[in-house]
């Protein structure tokens, strides 16, 4: 059907009245007819008149229009029609919800830490933090770390979860919660009992779901103020859980290693200069060795151990190295050179020899 001739029957349908449709089908006007009589009655007429039974095409065209009137497709006012004066009402647009603001559902660090304080003994001292894990999914993102102390009766551990949602469409809601969990364990724990204190941390992370990674960071200070900027400390060097428990003294080195040196050598450029920094970590116990150069060390050294292109230096462990028995070699000759402590010297001529 054309364009022209279905804005036709509109108008036919906007101006016929219920009377006019009722008559046309052949009801009385008083009637109420259902939807089925509507239909036997249409039927009736299309017989008679449709054009391809010989039927006016006009007459036919009314018929249609009284059947879509008495079914409501288009419902005017009971006498509107050709002659009324009374205008098609169009139906009016509704008014736009008001967009609601997104909600906020808080947890903060202190109120957490305010739900838990009651749990940590009075002052304990923390001493290093897990290194920090993290999970990122776009709008919904988790963060986790395990902080450890001492008390004067205890271990504690406390297992702390940031999780922070952003608000969509479905859920105009702005999360963001921190959650703590505080674990106390007797002075006698076994050091190599702590990875499964940590873990056990790590589990009441639901949204995070990692585990424990092995690495910790040591605070340069030992401090007892329970504070976010305390504990959030940025820059710390990641070392082995094992090794931090040395530092510390909370284990014992022959029983951790089984009597063998641990060596670790951390060397750091200064600025842009040739001159670099050099801590040698024996057992975890840091020694920190003269000024060296680039050229000090060896074009031999530094490519073994960190690599041809990496001028910038790094953190390496030396007993892992395959051929590790020249490159401690070098190091002890370039140690006794600059004088360096005798208990480095020591080590060094410990780890030559396989103890």
């Amino acid at each position: 059907m054309r364009i022209a001739e279905r804005l036709r029957m509109v108008r036919m349908r906007r101006a016929m009245s219920m009377n006019q449709a009722k008559e046309i089908l052949g009801f009385p006007p008083t009637a109420n007819p259902s939807k089925s009589e509507i239909e036997r009655e249409y039927r009736k007429k299309a017989l008679e008149n449709h054009p391809d039974r010989g039927g006016d095409i006009e007459k036919m065209k009314m018929i249609n229009v009284a059947r879509d009137v008495l079914e409501g497709r288009q419902r005017p006012t009971p006498e509107q029609g050709p002659s009324s004066s009374q205008p098609y009402s169009q139906p009016q647009p509704q008014p736009p919800r008001p967009r609601q603001p997104p909600q906020k559902k808080e947890v903060t660090w202190e109120q957490a830490y305010q739900a838990v304080k009651g749990d940590i003994p009075a002052g304990t001292e923390w001493l290093f933090k897990t290194k920090d894990v993290y999970l990122d999914l776009g709008k919904r993102r988790a963060y986790g770390t395990v902080i450890f102390g001492r008390s004067a009766n205890e271990y504690v551990f406390v297992g702390i979860e940031s999780y922070s949602v952003d608000p969509t469409i479905n859920e105009p809601v702005q999360t963001d919660i921190t959650t703590m969990k505080v674990l106390r364990e007797p002075l006698s724990l076994p050091p190599a009992r702590f990875a499964n204190a940590l873990n056990v941390l790590f589990s009441y992370m639901p949204n995070l779901n990692k585990k424990f990674n092995g690495k910790v960071k040591v605070y340069p200070k030992p401090f007892k103020d329970f504070t976010l900027k305390n504990v959030d400390v940025f820059g710390l060097r990641d070392m082995r859980l094992q090794d931090a428990l040395v530092q510390l003294g909370i284990a014992d080195i022959s029983k951790v290693k089984k009597g063998k040196v641990n060596l670790v050598l951390e060397i750091e450029r200064q600025g842009y200069t040739d001159f670099y920094d050099a801590v040698l970590f024996v057992n975890a116990k840091p020694y920190v060795l003269s000024t060296i150069t680039r050229k000090d060390l060896g074009v031999k050294f530094w490519s073994k151990v960190f690599g041809e292109y990496y001028s910038q230096g790094g953190q390496k462990n030396l007993t892992r190295l395959r051929n590790r028995k020249p490159i401690l070699e070098y190091l002890l000759k370039i140690c006794e050179k600059n004088r360096e402590p005798a208990p480095l010297l020591e080590a060094l001529r410990s780890a030559l020899e396989g103890k």
